[in-house]
């Protein structure tokens, strides 16, 4: 979903059998939900895929808190594709896309 606007879609994630679940989080349904870590999380939306639920959901909820300055070492940490939306409007995502 673009968090701009609920009835338009952003991204469509094509699953894989090595990135089998996708967990967003953002602020678009329950508005500011999450504790921000950094002065720098200006996400309002991250998406992530992984290999397994639990690990989809922590990501994007981590990074949504953390921002920009924590996505490139999460995306070294943990084989994962990520799509975050700042709240000007920018995406940021990982080189392989969703």
């Amino acid at each position: 979903m673009d968090p701009a606007d609920r009835a338009a879609l952003l991204s469509v994630a094509e699953l894989q059998p090595d990135r089998r679940a996708v967990a967003t989080s953002g602020t678009s349904e329950r508005g500011e939900h999450v504790w921000r870590s950094t002065p720098d999380s200006s996400f309002c939306q991250v998406t992530v895929t992984a290999s397994d639920i639990v690990t989809a959901d922590v990501l994007a909820t981590a990074l949504l808190s953390g921002g920009r300055s924590d996505l490139d070492g999460m995306v070294a940490r943990f084989d994962v594709g990520v799509l975050a939306v700042t709240r000007d409007g920018r995406l940021y995502g990982t080189p392989s896309g969703l």
